[in-house]
């Protein structure tokens, strides 16, 4: 029992042990992997940054700047109302951001940074000033916030700040437009290079958590081979116990028997029990003779074909066993087994002491 509380014990730990390595190596896993993240986002954020800044990227800005000039113009000489205006702006820049996308997409294959990155960009506020009119001052409160969500699930929105400025005077009317653009780009919040990056990392926590995992199962099968090896040794040691006890107690009997000279005159009830006292001690003969066989692991002997007919007829019809008669009745008709002999005489002295 003590054993086995202390096996009991010995798993508790292990498993407390390998959960605590496990839980260790999950969050070092995440923290690598958020850092990896980090440093990618960052290095996609510093490619845009420079991508913008590009003479072909300028160049297509002045197509955008374009597109806002000649919708302003619109709007000031009264062709579109304000409600149009954002629409048939928006309209027309799409073209151009899709430019953007294209170049910023190839800029970031050549740094060797994945994934889908995208511009996003708007104005926040425009006024368009002439001399002969009063302003007209837009302003769109909630552009920031759409901007800044994401449109694809998965995915993040990144701010790269403003771009504020006011165009030359044109046309006759010396037109003249103040702007507020908000610019951000959208790009995924998991990237495969983070995973990439840290699939050394991973794989040498995963080889660790393995190895770690085949050391305590070793111990494991050795804890059990222990608690097994205990438990037949002291099987073994119960039944050599009750083995040794039978015939001696048997043949106590019989000295005390002799010794109280009980039957000093009936000559065939001595020589019984001196046949007792020579069978007891032959029992006791190979009940050594078992355990020498154990110990030198000699137990793998050919099984032989025993009558149980003839060796029961050479036990004593009547046998003395603790003061009482037990008779054994069996036919004669020969029936065989295979087996030890020395083994069934042991069992059938088992069962008549």
């Amino acid at each position: 029992m003590k054993n086995k509380r202390g096996y009991g014990l010995l798993l508790y730990i292990c498993i407390a042990i390998l959960t605590c390595l496990a839980s260790i190596q999950c969050y070092l896993l995440v923290k690598t992997y958020e850092l990896n993240l980090t440093n990618y986002q960052s290095q996609v954020q510093s490619s845009v940054l420079k991508s913008y800044g590009s003479p072909s990227v300028q160049k297509i800005n002045k197509r955008y700047l374009n597109n806002l000039i000649e919708v302003a113009g619109q709007l000031y000489a009264g062709k579109i109302d304000r409600s149009e205006f954002k629409r048939i702006l928006d309209q027309k820049d799409k073209k151009v951001m899709n430019s953007l996308d294209s170049i910023l997409k190839i800029n970031l294959a050549v740094n060797g940074l994945g994934g889908h990155v995208s511009f996003k960009t708007g104005y926040s506020e425009i006024e368009i000033r002439s001399a002969k009119k009063p302003p007209i001052i837009l302003r769109f409160t909630d552009q920031e916030k759409i901007l800044s969500q994401p449109k694809t699930k998965g995915f993040k929105v990144i701010s790269l700040g403003q771009n504020n400025g006011i165009t030359d005077h044109i046309g006759t009317d010396t037109l003249a437009i103040t702007y507020n653009n908000l610019i951000f780009f959208e790009m995924p919040s998991t990237a495969i290079s983070a995973f990439e990056q840290m699939a050394l990392v991973g794989m040498l926590s995963l080889i660790l958590l393995f190895a770690v995992v085949a050391v305590f199962y070793r111990v494991f099968r050795s804890a059990q081979r222990q608690q097994k090896i205990t438990e037949l040794r002291e099987d073994l040691v119960n039944n050599i116990t009750h083995e040794l006890k039978t015939p001696l107690t048997s043949m106590a009997i019989v000295f005390k028997t002799l010794e109280l000279n009980t039957y000093e005159n009936d000559r065939p009830k001595q020589l019984e029990l001196i046949n007792n006292l020579e069978r007891q001690h032959r029992k006791l003969t190979l009940t050594v003779e078992r355990v020498f066989e154990s110990a030198v692991k000699s137990s793998n002997r050919e099984l032989e074909r025993i009558d149980i007919t003839t060796l029961l007829s050479e036990y004593r019809i009547n046998i003395l066993s603790n003061s009482h008669q037990i008779k054994i009745v069996f036919d004669d008709i020969p029936q065989y087994v295979h087996g030890r002999r020395d083994l069934i005489e042991a069992v059938l002295d088992n069962l008549l002491e």
